[in-house]
C-alpha cells in the first residue's frame, strides 16, 4: 500500500512550482522482471515521449520515494510476468496480428474520467513479441512493453479515451508495430503532451 501514500503526496504537492516538476512512473510488478527488459522498457518510453519535453521518472513501488514536487503520478500495474524468456501455457490470440484481441494494456476509467492508473499484460505482450530476431529477446520485449505503456500513458496523461490515427497512440497496433526498429506518436499528440505536460 506504499504506492497509494506516495500517490496522495503527489496529488498534494500538485500546483508548487510546475515548471521545475517530474511526472512520476510508478511500476508496480505482480512478480519479479527481468533487469535487462525494465531497463529497455524505460528507453523505449523516453525515446517516444523524448519530443512532448516531458520530465520523466521511474521508481518501483516499493522503493522509498523522494519528497520533491510532483506535477503528476501515474500508477502502473504489470500483470503477468515480465520476464522474456517465461515459459506458461500459451497466450490464446483470436486475431494474432492485433493489439486488442486480446487487450495488451488497460487505462481505467470511472464514471466517463480517465484515472492515471495502468495496467499492462506481460503475459500476452509477450505472446507478440517473435520468437526468432537478431535483436536479443529481452530488448525487444522490453520495446514492445514500452510501447504498450506509452499507448496507456497518452490515455493516462491526456485524460482521453480517444485514439490517435497514426502512431502508437493509434487504436490497433500491430507485432511489427510493437517490435519494429521505430515507433513514434503523432505530432497531435505530442503538441497536446507538451503543452499540457511539457516544459515550460
Amino acid at each position: 500500500m506504499g504506492w497509494i501514500a506516495l500517490f496522495l503526496l503527489g496529488l498534494q504537492l500538485t500546483g508548487v512550482g510546475l515548471a521545475a516538476q517530474s511526472i512520476k512512473i510508478l511500476f508496480d510488478f505482480k512478480a519479479p522482471p527481468e533487469l535487462a527488459v525494465v531497463n529497455a522498457m524505460k528507453s523505449e518510453i523516453r525515446e517516444i515521449l523524448q519530443p512532448a519535453q516531458l520530465d520523466l521518472t521511474f521508481q518501483g513501488s516499493g522503493d522509498a520515494g523522494s519528497l520533491e514536487a510532483l506535477r503528476r503520478i501515474v500508477l502502473v500495474r504489470f500483470q503477468g510476468v515480465c520476464q522474456s524468456g517465461w515459459s506458461a501455457d500459451p497466450i490464446q490470440l483470436h486475431q494474432p496480428s492485433l493489439l486488442d484481441y486480446p487487450a495488451l494494456g488497460r487505462t481505467e476509467v470511472s464514471d466517463g474520467r480517465v484515472l492515471p492508473f495502468v495496467h499492462i499484460f506481460c503475459n500476452e505482450v509477450r505472446a507478440f513479441v517473435p520468437t526468432v530476431s537478431t535483436m536479443p529477446r529481452e530488448r525487444m520485449y522490453g520495446r514492445a512493453l514500452g510501447r504498450v505503456v506509452v499507448h496507456e500513458l497518452y490515455h493516462a496523461l491526456l485524460s482521453t479515451v480517444e485514439h490517435a490515427h497514426a502512431g502508437v497512440a493509434r487504436s490497433v497496433q500491430s507485432s511489427r508495430d510493437l517490435t519494429r526498429e521505430k515507433l513514434t506518436l503523432d505530432l497531435t499528440s505530442i503538441e497536446r503532451l507538451r503543452e499540457m505536460w511539457g516544459g515550460r
